[in-house]
């Protein structure tokens, strides 16, 4: 492995002790890691105990090792996710998130992608960080997702 390599894989690691870390007492998220089976979604992450029934969703998680740009409140984490990896993120069958770790601070922040969100990305925002407060949102922001759709069909050939 090189350097770049092991960067990614502390990277995984942190985003895999933020996403799970209790919150108010309790867990909120089970990560499922991809690896190379899944290139452009790292994790699956299942809620747990959604009101749906059963929500996931996916995350990205690039890394950097203390890279900024900007100043007061339009400052961002340095990561990139090209225009093929950003569309392909944006077909994902639920929720995405592109995460950023700065390796160095072991924090994380996020995005959610959207039909609104840019074709590419050279760096992210500040103000989503991958805390205890925003785990509890992005919880129920997916469980509504989910809970929004009927995971039936309205009939079948093969109805009994």
């Amino acid at each position: 492995m090189n350097e770049r390599d092991y960067i990614g894989k502390r990277a995984e690691a942190i985003f895999r002790f933020l996403i799970t870390e209790w919150c108010d007492g309790e867990p909120w998220f089970d990560d499922n890691f991809l690896g190379e089976k899944q290139p452009i979604k790292d994790f699956i992450v299942n809620l747990i105990e959604p009101t749906s029934g059963d929500a996931v969703f996916y995350a990205q998680v690039k890394a950097t090792i203390g890279k900024y740009v900007g100043k007061g409140r339009a400052r961002r984490l340095k990561v990139k996710l090209s225009k093929k990896d950003t569309a392909k993120l944006k077909q994902a069958p639920g929720p995405a998130f592109l995460v950023g770790i700065d390796i160095d601070s072991k924090k994380g922040y996020f995005v959610q992608l959207s039909a609104r969100s840019p074709q590419s990305f050279s760096s992210i925002p500040l103000r989503h960080r991958l805390n205890c407060r925003n785990i509890k949102k992005i919880w129920q922001k997916v469980d509504d997702y989910w809970k929004a759709r009927s995971m039936l069909p309205d009939s079948s050939e093969f109805d009994a």
